[in-house]
């Protein structure tokens, strides 16, 4: 998972690449071959991915998020006019800060307590692809309050509001059970 996120390609590519390699993981059974002899033999192309047009889909991952929040810690709902930043002062500009936002996913992926509490390798994707959400809406929001385009500043306190939410607020046995659904869906 690190190694597919050190890739030079657009986290929406390395996002949808590893859920690709979940699936292709699940074949694996203990006694049939060592598993990093499976790992070697995953497709080593890249699934084309891009920044969504809309934050619909990153909204509804942040929802479940937000599940995994005690009511008395649950943020207030602030989605006022992100769509309009999100196409204003993010989406034009989201690809040149791959590098940045690839290297969040790689430590999530390295530090990935989900890998313990959830249900499989596609419960770890699942949370990779829910903290690119919460990156893309908070990134849109700062840049709302901030009225302007996305920078470094402003991307690095999205990494810290997506964060927070994720390792502070949600409770993670809630978060990797709700993650784990898709292990029963068979697709991300």
């Amino acid at each position: 998972m690190v190694d597919r996120c050190s890739a030079d390609e657009s986290p929406e590519s390395v996002v949808a690449t590893l859920a690709s390699d979940a699936a292709q993981l699940k074949t694996w059974r203990p006694g049939s071959e060592p598993l990093d002899q499976h790992v070697r033999r995953l497709t080593p192309a890249f699934i084309r991915g891009e920044a969504p047009a809309s934050l619909g889909s990153s909204f509804r991952l942040r929802e479940d998020v937000v599940t995994a929040i005690p009511d008395d810690l649950k943020p207030m709902s602030d989605e006022f006019d992100l769509e309009s930043a999100y196409g204003t002062y993010v989406r034009p500009l989201w690809n040149t800060f791959q590098r940045p936002i690839n290297r969040y996913l790689a430590a999530k992926a390295f530090a990935s307590w989900t890998a313990y509490q959830g249900q499989g390798i596609a419960t770890i994707v699942r949370g990779l692809e829910a903290a690119l959400a919460l990156v893309r809406i908070e990134s849109s929001r700062q840049s709302r309050n901030a009225r302007r385009d996305l920078d470094p500043a402003l991307l690095l306190e999205a990494f810290r509001s997506a964060d927070f939410m994720l390792n502070h607020l949600a409770v993670g046995d809630d978060l990797a059970a709700v993650w784990s659904r898709v292990e029963s869906l068979g697709d991300l």
